[in-house]
């Protein structure tokens, strides 16, 4: 923000161009706004340091680092101070849009206490939710047996990992009150998200729904692809206090359906021939399909290539292990006709784990290089040696 001497005038140079001057800002944000968007909260000092210059020559607005003159005598009147936002020299950025009284938002439903089918105490029970698909770690399971208090039940990744319902005395120990063999929750059910489906332990992985216990389970659940939607296309949100209004500058974007039976039975092929190792071209384009949450149009893989070390030619730098730069074009919303603006995405940088002894070359440890998504800028230094080899 503007630093506004005493004077209200703008600083002046040798060459009596003028030098403003700016205070900096301590930004706070939880993620990395140069790959996604955020909210940035600033601390503004008082109210009497919130000024802006005076007798700013019309010629000299906007110009360098001054800021832009306001041809509107009333928004001119009304403006208190200027935000100068600028980034690093190394970092490229642009701005899509910025703007004050910011919140980000998800769209989710939230279903409370929904009453399931009673337990009937046998083993490996199926309880279906009335809406999904279901966003995993948002469920809550709740039992009550006749007056007794109210059980909580927890998820799990496996039933396999649950332990018995009863202690069971290991054969090995001679004891007859030996603890169970095998701990682990017990309390714990396994959710399939796609399907809404809640299944239970069978006594011997995880504890069964008692006979006749009331079973209410509380869940968020979304949309998926259809909350990625247009901008200007929110215009209202629940328990919005009166005087308020809300609406979204930007399409939403990060929705993605479950995949398909057809789009998994492809996947399947496609690990047997990768099993998840990107060797090849084919190998990198398949697997960078199946990010998700990203709307994918077409991949481009540039083999051999650093960004360090453009421009140059593939093979022309045989000390790197082998490296690979996607250009990334996603596709138009099918919410909106037009194109969507800067929808090309590069993600450079992709450095994946090879042992690799060039040609002509002996090594007494071989070049290896630590598998990741790396910024554009300089690999980490590998300690090598290396002689020539008699050909």
């Amino acid at each position: 923000m503007p630093n506004v001497p005493a004077d209200g005038r703008v600083p002046r140079d040798g060459d009596d161009r003028p030098a403003p001057a700016y205070r900096q800002l301590e930004p706070r944000t939880d993620v990395d706004l140069l790959s996604v968007p955020g909210v940035v909260q600033l601390s503004l000092p008082a109210a009497d340091q919130l000024r802006v210059w005076r007798d700013i020559d019309p010629l000299e607005g906007g110009v360098g680092a001054m800021p832009p003159s306001l041809d509107d005598p009333a928004l001119a009147a009304r403006a208190i101070t200027w935000l100068r936002i600028s980034a690093d020299g190394a970092a490229q950025a642009r701005l899509r849009w910025a703007g004050i009284n910011a919140t980000p938002i998800r769209q989710i439903q939230r279903i409370a206490a929904e009453p399931l089918a009673d337990g009937d105490g046998r083993p490996d029970q199926l309880r279906r939710l009335s809406r999904r698909p279901v966003l995993r770690g948002s469920v809550n399971v709740l039992t009550r047996l006749g007056d007794g208090s109210a059980q909580r039940w927890s998820e799990i990744d496996d039933l396999a990992a649950a332990a018995p319902e009863v202690p069971i005395a290991d054969p090995r120990s001679s004891a007859r009150d030996a603890a169970c063999a095998r701990p682990g929750p017990t309390d714990v059910f396994e959710l399939d998200p796609e399907a809404g489906e809640l299944r239970f332990g069978d006594g011997l992985r995880g504890r069964r729904l008692p006979l006749g216990a009331r079973v209410f389970a509380s869940y968020e659940f979304c949309l998926g692809a259809q909350g990625n939607v247009a901008e200007a296309a929110i215009d209202n949100a629940p328990q919005l206090p009166s005087g308020f209004a809300v609406a979204n500058p930007v399409r939403t974007w990060g929705g993605a359906d479950a995949e398909s039976t057809d789009s998994g039975e492809k996947q399947v092929r496609r690990y047997l021939q990768h099993r998840d190792r990107m060797v090849s071209v084919d190998d990198f384009e398949s697997i960078a399909c199946r990010a998700p949450g990203v709307q994918i149009g077409r991949i481009e893989v540039l083999p051999a290539f650093h960004p360090d070390l453009a421009p140059n030619e593939p093979g022309s730098r045989r000390a790197w292990s082998p490296c690979w730069r996607f250009r990334v074009t996603t596709r138009a919303s099918p919410m909106r006709r037009a194109p969507i603006a800067h929808s090309s995405t590069r993600c450079a940088g992709i450095w994946t784990r090879a042992v690799w002894s060039p040609p002509n070359w002996s090594c007494a440890a071989p070049i290896t290089r630590a598998c990741g998504f790396r910024s554009a800028s300089k690999p980490p230094p590998v300690t090598r040696s290396r002689k020539w080899s008699t050909t």
